[in-house]
């Protein structure tokens, strides 16, 4: 991936306990799809080795979780009776569909999701309901 990366201009990535993240965001469309490609082709057939593409990024783990496990163990590991989960990407997606009643799901974006509410960008999130407080 590093080697990848190197031949990539604004590709990037982020290590992670259980595997890697090449992210290519800030790349142009040809190189970002280049470069996804070239990980796949070299990765795909690894055994131990799962794959899952979100926006402009590429996951890489060694280990076959979702979002979704990760709130359904953060959940019984906290004792939770409500989840707040926010996210922008088709993977937080699975976080969203493991959400219960009194749960809050919130979609950043545009994109279609199973979330309950929706904002159009990052900096709404921690908004209140209405738009910014006086004097934001």
């Amino acid at each position: 991936m590093a080697a990848i990366v190197a031949e990539a201009p604004g590709t990037s990535l982020e290590y992670k306990p259980a595997g890697v993240v090449l992210h290519t965001r800030l790349a142009g469309d040809d190189v970002a799809e280049d470069a996804v490609s070239a990980a796949r082709s070299v990765l795909q057939d690894r055994k131990g080795v799962f794959l899952k593409e979100g926006k402009r990024v590429l996951e890489t783990s060694v280990v076959n979780a979702s979002k979704g496990e990760g709130v359904t163990f953060l959940r019984q590991a906290t004792g939770a009776t409500a989840v707040l989960f926010a996210g922008d990407d088709v993977t937080d997606e699975d976080a969203f569909g493991r959400l219960e009643a009194g749960d809050i799901g919130v979609k950043v974006g545009l994109d279609f999701t199973q979330a309950e509410y929706r904002v159009e960008a990052p900096v709404h999130v921690a908004e209140p309901a209405g738009g910014p407080a006086p004097g934001a």
